[in-house]
């Protein structure tokens, strides 16, 4: 057999109401909203230097670039990168693996569909640190057998 206990709340009754003074503007509760206004201020107010100084040690602390290419037929490609390599280095890869590397491919982002023709630009630049999903499409005319992309 099961025995339950009843604890009593300390939290106060839903109908008893709340004295004026709990409404009132203590001076530890205007410090609070003081401070915490100021900080909101300071956030904004950093010179390029420290924003910089920011941006570094965050790109510090991401050591790969998990970049996944999901080619045409379903097949993916999952590979690492260091976050300040370049795009090249990925589609030097790609032309290693890829069964026709004679014929003119492009690689791009969805949704909305943007193709990366920038292939100098970093992993980080490009916004593809931690990690980015990739299509890989033959850069074909319509009709096209290869061109499945649509």
């Amino acid at each position: 057999s099961t025995t339950f206990e009843s604890i009593p709340s300390t939290l106060p009754r839903a109908d008893q109401e709340e004295d004026d003074e709990f409404y009132e503007l203590q001076p530890a509760d205007y410090f609070n909203l003081v401070s915490n206004r100021i900080a909101e201020q300071s956030i904004a107010l950093k010179t390029r230097k420290m924003r910089e100084a920011e941006l570094a040690a965050q790109r510090a602390k991401i050591t790969k670039a998990v970049m996944r290419v999901r080619f045409p037929d379903g097949y993916i490609l999952e590979a690492d990168f260091h976050p300040s390599e370049t795009v090249r280095s990925l589609v030097d890869l790609l032309l290693k693996v890829i069964a026709r590397p004679d014929l003119p491919f492009y690689l791009y982002t969805v949704p909305p569909k943007k193709r990366i023709a920038d292939t100098s630009q970093d992993f980080y630049t490009v916004g593809f640190v931690p990690g980015a999903n990739v299509l890989f499409s033959y850069d074909l005319p319509e009709g096209s057998e290869l061109n499945t992309d649509g």
